[in-house]
Parts: structure tokens; sequence; C-alpha cells
């Protein structure tokens, strides 16, 4: 039986090597995101990645900005292929959001973020 110890560790390993790529996670990202949503889609990370405060097994926050809003099965059928693409337990929070809950809701709260 492993240690809570080694599992944390084996845990921060995972997070390391999907931050060590994130350049080419992102541009799978939006690879997989014009491919659901068109070439108008805008990806953007925020959150702890950007502010520079994050702990070892923070998640990274990206924000997939559409046109137009996206249903849920659109949703779901995007997130599914992103898991397929980048692996089963990626440590990205993917928020799909239309481009007016961007700039009328998420920019209220965000204040760093990175256009990919």
């Amino acid at each position: 039986m492993r240690s809570f110890v080694e599992v944390s560790r084996k845990l921060v390993e995972h997070v390391e090597r999907y931050r060590a790529e994130l350049e080419r996670h992102l541009k799978t990202i939006k690879e997989v995101g014009r491919e659901f949503f068109g070439e108008g889609v805008s990806i953007y990370v925020f959150g702890s990645t950007v502010r520079g405060d994050r702990g070892p097994l923070s998640d990274i926050d990206v924000a997939v900005v559409t046109e137009e809003k996206v249903g849920v099965d659109k949703r779901l059928a995007f997130k599914a292929r992103l898991r397929e693409r980048l692996g089963l337990f990626h440590p990205f929070e993917i928020h799909v959001v239309s481009r007016k809950e961007w700039e009328g809701w998420y920019l209220k709260f965000v204040r760093h973020y990175w256009r990919v």
C-alpha cells in the first residue's frame, strides 16, 4: 500500500509534466476549440498560473471563449475530445463560455490573463 506522501509526490510529478509542456497543451486546446467552435474561438489562461501564486497541485484555468453560447451536449463532446488528446487526468479546468459571458462576467474577477 502506498503512503500518502508517495501518492502526493506522484500527483505533483504528474501535474508538473503538464506544466513543463504547457505551450504544447494550450496549442492542443486551441486546435480542438477551433475544430468544435470555429476559427473565432479565443483561448485564455487565467488564475493562479498567471498570477504566479499556484500551489503544487493547482489546476490550470483555461477559458475557451466562443462567439455564441454553446449547449451542454457540445460542451461535453468538446471536453471528451480534450480528454482523448490531453489524457484522462489532465490538470486543466476548462471553462467554455461565450464572448458575452467572458467580457460581462469573468473579466469582473479575472484581472490577469494570457491570450493563447
